[in-house]
């Protein structure tokens, strides 16, 4: 009787530490809306490439970090995707000394091996947005990959280059 009870004791010790380390941990949970309050942050991510915007991929790039920790099991695997092929994106094109563009089309055309399952993670994410959060993430906006010619008069034009869409 006495070990029954020291049993009972030590089964209810285990479950309140449990409990408590549960409780108190900084890890977070998985959930839908906090993987759209993360995804709202990294939207805009396709116009960023596009331009080459090296300070607005950062935030988003963070925002994709966080996303893969909260993502639902159904899509994580599409967050960490593009989480790590944006990364693999942004260091590089943070610290380039000319034509980021230019440096941006180099690192999209090194990523040309994991073109179909970073197009496939994008789709799966953008629909998942779009019924689970209300976010369009697809703006449509796409990212040069060759060189783009300069018209006649100065502006940049389309004509002649292979234009992939943003990861």
């Amino acid at each position: 009787m006495a070990g029954s009870r020291r049993g009972r004791r030590t089964l209810a010790s285990c479950a309140l530490a449990a409990a408590v380390l549960t409780a108190c941990s900084d890890e977070p949970e998985p959930s839908v809306a906090a993987l759209c309050r993360e995804l709202e942050v990294a939207e805009g991510l396709d116009e960023s490439l596009a331009v080459a915007d090296a300070e607005a991929l950062e935030g988003q790039a963070a925002a994709l970090r966080r996303a893969v920790s909260v993502a639902p099991p159904d899509i994580e695997p599409a967050v960490s995707t593009l989480s790590l092929a944006i990364d693999d994106l942004t260091g590089p094109l943070s610290t380039a000394t000319g034509d980021r563009r230019e440096t941006l089309r180099e690192l999209l055309a090194a990523t040309e091996d994991r073109a179909e399952a970073l197009t496939a993670a994008g789709r799966s994410l953008s629909e998942w947005s779009a019924t689970n959060c209300g976010l369009d993430l697809d703006s449509g906006t796409t990212v040069p990959t060759t060189p783009v010619p300069t018209s006649a008069a100065g502006g940049a034009t389309t004509e002649g280059t292979d234009e992939a869409p943003a990861p």
